[in-house]
């Protein structure tokens, strides 16, 4: 199930957004897709607003602009132009939430870095939650501008996020290094590549899973209609994504012997560092 294209640009509130329209769609996609993007902002995902419009027949969907601010056009870049730009010359580019993580820590001048990186796992469990396997690298995208002469990078808010449709079992952008599955195990593997402690990345699925176990309730409040409903559940409820619910819902605790920091100092470096300033406060001592 694609997305409608959009067909029109018009200003909502002050705010520039792209008018996307029905194309045939077994369903009222531009509806599903203003619940579906409503239900990742509930669940904590950076998500453009949109405002479903009615129409004698079906709905149209407006979707704010990521790239505009006050009616100005910002520089962005889709992640396939930033992860192919960093692919050396006669090498396939690898497209996935971790390889765009790795593009946002190389960027430097991201602010703030760790707030960006945890919005974009986020981003990854809830795709895999509500089966959008369409989330291609042209679906996600960076932003820049100028503070003081330097770029400012920061990742933009989501804007195709909607459940994909039947059939459609592999990750249009990759969860891990070649993994395409829908696997929240394997989105938690990639942890460190998103600076969060194992637990932490565990606490966020646990978090995402609470708030799409109510997805019914917060679609039939958005106006989609039971018939929809219970269509878009073979994807959202299918068998294998209700066993990964019921099985991350409750994160484990986990040992601190698996909890590595995401930043500062290695502890094999704490030790080496321990010992020198013993021997600097040493040689002090026998100067006296």
């Amino acid at each position: 199930m694609g997305g409608a294209k959009p067909k029109a640009v018009i200003d909502i509130d002050g705010q520039e957004c792209a008018v996307k329209f029905f194309d045939g769609e077994a369903w009222d996609q531009p509806l599903i897709v203003h619940a579906c993007m409503a239900l990742a902002i509930k669940a904590g995902v950076t998500t453009a607003q949109t405002r479903a419009i009615r129409l004698p027949a079906e709905h149209a969907l407006a979707v704010e602009r990521f790239d505009r601010v006050g009616g100005r056009r910002m520089r962005s870049l889709s992640a396939s132009s930033l992860i192919r730009a960093a692919t050396p010359q006669g090498e396939a580019p690898q497209f996935g939430y971790p390889h765009l993580a790795r593009r946002l820590r190389a960027l430097c001048q991201v602010h703030p870095l760790d707030t960006h990186l945890a919005d974009l796992f986020q981003r990854m469990v809830f795709n895999i939650l509500i089966a959008n396997t369409d989330d291609h690298e042209k679906n996600n995208a960076v932003t820049c501008e100028f503070v003081g002469g330097f770029p400012v990078w920061k990742l933009s808010a989501a804007y195709d996020v909607v459940t994909t449709g039947f059939g459609a079992t592999a990750h249009e952008f990759m969860i891990a290094d070649d993994v395409v599955a829908p696997g929240l195990e394997a989105a938690v593997s990639v942890h460190r590549d998103f600076n969060l402690y194992e637990q932490q990345a565990r606490t966020v699925v646990s978090e995402v899973i609470g708030v799409v176990d109510g997805w019914r309730a917060d679609f039939r409040e958005a106006g989609v209609s039971s018939d929809d409903i219970e269509a878009l559940a073979e994807c959202i409820d299918d068998k294998d994504l209700l066993v990964q619910r019921e099985r991350h819902r409750t994160p484990a605790t986990l040992d601190q012997t698996r909890r590595q920091p995401k930043t500062g100092m290695p502890p094999h470096f704490s030790v080496v560092a321990e010992g020198m300033r013993q021997a600097l406060t040493a040689r002090k001592s026998a100067r006296r």
